[in-house]
């Protein structure tokens, strides 16, 4: 079955095809499906958009088998509630846009830069760090 335009401007089925370049089995939405331990009717659902409310598992396990970190950011600003209020979306935004919502938390990022800069000097990672 051919896939619609419109499907695949969805996130998790734009993420689908992407890493599908790369490991084949995500070409097909059955063997995709497989590797999900869902139903391929349950995938095509959360492709097409008929699903509004998944479970964030579902999200956690798509993101890490295409390789597509983004789709948990996706979701926590459009299919979570919380999400939606507390946590800018990103995939929509230009680089001028993210900077700048960056420099509005300078001084977070200078606190983990300081952090970060004390992990690495000595070049030892410890389970406290």
């Amino acid at each position: 079955m051919a896939i619609s335009q419109q499907t695949r401007q969805n996130p998790y089925c734009a993420a689908r095809l992407r890493a599908a370049q790369q490991d084949y089995r995500l070409h097909s939405r059955e063997l995709a499906a497989e590797e999900l331990g869902i139903s391929s009717s349950t995938l095509e659902k959360y492709e097409r958009g008929i699903i509004k409310n998944m479970p964030p598992e579902a999200v956690v396990q798509m993101s890490n088998l295409y390789n597509a970190p983004e789709l948990r950011n996706y979701y926590c600003s459009h299919g979570c509630l919380i999400g939606q209020i507390d946590r800018p979306a990103l995939l929509n935004r230009s680089i001028e846009g993210v900077a700048l919502s960056l420099t509005n938390h300078q001084d977070t990022l200078d606190e983990i830069c300081k952090d970060l800069a004390e992990i690495l000097d000595d070049g030892v990672v410890d389970a406290r760090e």
